[in-house]
Parts: structure tokens; sequence; C-alpha cells
């Protein structure tokens, strides 16, 4: 089956989300969920990936009961396909339920209690809604982050012990497995943003010291440290 769409929900909302998936699917969508459509011996994690690169609508089921979010890094790589252009993310909000991470920039579709409705009804605008493609920012040359610089990230993320994986996610690969490797954290972190300062462009445009950066600002989240890698973020970008 070819899906129009994938559902990001907590592991409390399955069965909220199989409910939204059945209406959507009475009415002509498609909508992948993992509780309904993951086969007997699929591999979960790149079925997933799969889905998150190629459909163009990603709804993310927002209620009172979903507050583990183990979703967390599904929401993260939406947003990101959602701000280079390559699909379009819609919050499904329950019962007045807060947005988290970066979604609450995103106008959402407001469901009160059981009546779905009004998802019905805001996906069928969305079939006569298409806007044509915004055109790519051009790139601009990145300085190399000074040493002081380097010392507030490094200081912001000791704060806040960011998970290294997490940082390196959205990096390509090679880039990843290219930095050097330390037996501490502080060593890591203060390597990791010097090589990460010193790469130029990527092959598909990108400076991989602002991929970093987009990356410890999502995960640092509420906290005043997000604060320390939006500035320097801005620095970088606005250089060259």
């Amino acid at each position: 089956m070819a899906y129009d769409s994938y559902m990001i929900h907590a592991e409390a909302d399955v069965d909220r989300a199989a409910a939204v998936a059945s209406v959507l699917r009475s009415t002509g969508h498609a909508c992948f969920v993992q509780a309904l459509d993951l086969l007997p011996g699929d591999i979960v994690d790149e079925e997933i990936l799969a889905q998150l690169e190629t459909t163009p609508l990603i709804l993310v089921l927002v209620s009172p009961a979903g507050g583990d979010w183990s979703s967390a890094s599904q929401i993260l790589r939406a947003i990101d396909r959602a701000a280079a252009g390559g699909v379009r993310v819609v919050p499904l909000l329950f019962d007045g339920s807060p947005l988290p991470f970066g979604l609450e920039r995103l106008h959402p579709i407001r469901v009160t209690g059981h009546d779905l409705t009004p998802i019905v009804d805001g996906i069928a605008r969305l079939s006569g809604a298409a806007r044509p493609a915004r055109p790519p920012v051009a790139a601009k040359a990145v300085a190399p982050l000074g040493e002081t610089d380097i010392d507030a990230l490094v200081q912001a993320t000791i704060r806040r012990r960011l998970d290294r994986d997490l940082l390196l996610s959205w990096l390509p690969d090679g880039v990843a497995a290219g930095l050097p490797g330390h037996n501490n954290y502080l060593a890591q972190v203060t390597s990791d943003l010097t090589e990460l300062s010193k790469i130029g462009q990527l092959p598909d445009g990108q400076w991989a010291i602002a991929i970093w950066l987009r990356q410890a600002e999502r995960l640092a989240g509420p906290f005043a440290e997000a604060r320390v890698y939006r500035a320097a973020l801005e620095r970088v970008t606005r250089t060259g």
C-alpha cells in the first residue's frame, strides 16, 4: 500500500492513533500507523525512517495521555524536513494539550473529546491548499567559531549534558564517523565543536557546525542554554 501520510504518536496514544487512521482511511487517505501497518518481521527502524523520509504529510498526535514522547527523534526529523520544504507537518492537538518540542510554530488541528471531524475536515482542506515550494536559501560562507565561542558552547553542553549521539545524529555518517574520539565528555565536546567549525560546506549545501548547533538548540528545549546555541548559529550564518 502507498501511504500519503505518517502519524507520530506517543506509546500511550496507540489506540487513539489507530482510531484516527481508521477514520482517515474511510475518507480515502492512507495513513501509516505503526500499530496497524508494521508487518511481522519488518525492520522497525528502517520502515519508520522510510515513512518519515517519503510521505508528503506527517501528523503528530498530541494528547494529555501522551507525555512520554519516546518518539521525540521522529518529531525532530519531521521538523527538519518541514524546514527544508520537503513535507507538511500537522499537529493533531487533543483537548488543549501543550505542543512539544518545536511544534509550537505550526498551526494545529484542534480536537475535543472523541469527535474526529476536525481532523477529517482539516486534511480535506489540504487537498486544495498546495503551495509552490519556496526557493532554497542561498548558502553563506561560514567562519570557524573562535575559542571564546567554542568555550561558551562547551560549557552550555556540559550543563545540559546533551547526548553526543543525538547531537551528531543529523550529520552525514561520514562526517560524524570522522570526528576524533576522546575518553571524557569535556574533551569530546570541545574536539567535536573545534573540528566541525573547521569543516566547510557539505555536498548538500549545509554547513556541519550549523547542523550541530540547530540540533543542540532543539535538545536544550526551553532551557537557557538554547539561547547560547541560537546566538552562535546566528553569528555563523551571518558570516560570509
